[in-house]
């Protein structure tokens, strides 16, 4: 991820209004050091020195607003990253309450039909029987077909 400047011709109109400001005050005073005729070298030198050590300076503060801004973006992306987080944490969670609800409500519903049709095969069983024992001989086929149940079943 690289930070790009907006390209505004304010932006560029600054930076070049504080360039030219630093230029005309260096060459002024050169110029004074040069017009009072003591050459000194060490003058010179410590404007050269000035010189440079400006370029170092404005690129070091160039830089360090780059990377404040590259800091501010990454720290402005991570709090709308948490806060997202956030939300679909709270958002899953609603999600599993009514999920669990939803499946006692559901085992609720299936212990009650199961119930219904428990008494009602209870219910058919009982009439079936009462079928069987009303008929005439229907006793006697009643225990005939316990006796082959019971055979079948210990088989």
């Amino acid at each position: 991820f690289i930070f790009v400047p907006r390209l505004n011709m304010e932006n560029y109109e600054n930076q070049i209004c504080k360039l030219m400001k630093f230029a005309k005050g260096y060459e002024n005073e050169y110029k004074d050091v040069l017009k009072h005729e003591y050459n000194n070298k060490q003058k010179i030198k410590e404007l050269n020195y000035k010189l440079l050590d400006h370029n170092i300076t404005q690129m070091h503060e160039i830089l360090k607003e780059k990377e404040s801004k590259r800091f501010e973006l990454a720290h402005n992306l991570t709090k709308e990253t948490e806060n997202l987080l956030q939300e679909k944490k709270k958002y899953t969670e609603n999600a599993l309450e009514e999920f669990k609800e939803g499946i006692e409500d559901w085992l609720k519903e299936r212990k009650h039909a199961a119930q219904k049709e428990l008494f009602l095969a209870i219910h058919e069983l009982s009439l079936s029987i009462g079928k069987a024992v009303i008929q005439p001989g229907g006793v006697l086929n009643f225990v005939d077909t316990v006796k082959k149940i019971s055979k079948s079943v210990q088989d």
